[in-house]
């Protein structure tokens, strides 16, 4: 084999380990504190917080295939009834994939995706472990904030 070759070789070789060391420890947005939505697991769970009623929809993608021409998805969604965003909502994705959501006033969801592949929800005041730093610091500072302003 002549130079030319191997080194083209051993320039898409190193192309493909970059761009693998890319897609696989790339951040995904983990915190929803505005309007809108974002995608985590690669976009198999979707976090939406609207002004509409429910405020809050959590969807799963649980199968499917896209292979260009053809495709077929199934997905599950969930939506705390009479959910209201107000100020200082959220939603946060912590390291396991649970999601933990406030209101921004006294409503709190958690959605949990157990290794079955079921999933199972909580709030805050039947949950039985303790909270991230990340949800209990977020939901303290508001408090606090909507006390000293009464």
């Amino acid at each position: 084999m002549n130079r030319k070759f191997i080194a083209i070789i051993i320039t898409l070789l190193i192309a493909v380990v970059l761009a693998a060391t890319f897609y696989f420890t790339r951040s995904e947005p983990n915190l929803l504190t505005e309007y809108g939505s974002i995608s985590i697991d690669r976009g198999r769970i979707t976090i939406s917080m609207t002004d509409d009623e429910p405020g809050l929809s959590i969807e799963r993608q649980l199968s499917g295939y896209d292979w260009g021409f053809i495709s077929s998805k199934t997905s599950s969604s969930i939506s705390p009834s009479s959910w209201t965003n107000h100020r200082g909502f959220f939603s946060y994705v912590d390291s396991t994939g649970k999601v933990w959501s406030y209101n921004g006033k006294d409503r709190s969801f958690i959605y949990e995706i157990l290794p079955d592949g079921s999933g199972r929800s909580w709030d805050l005041s039947t949950w039985p472990h303790e909270l991230p730093i990340e949800v209990s610091s977020r939901i303290t500072n508001l408090q606090q904030t909507l006390t000293e302003q009464q």
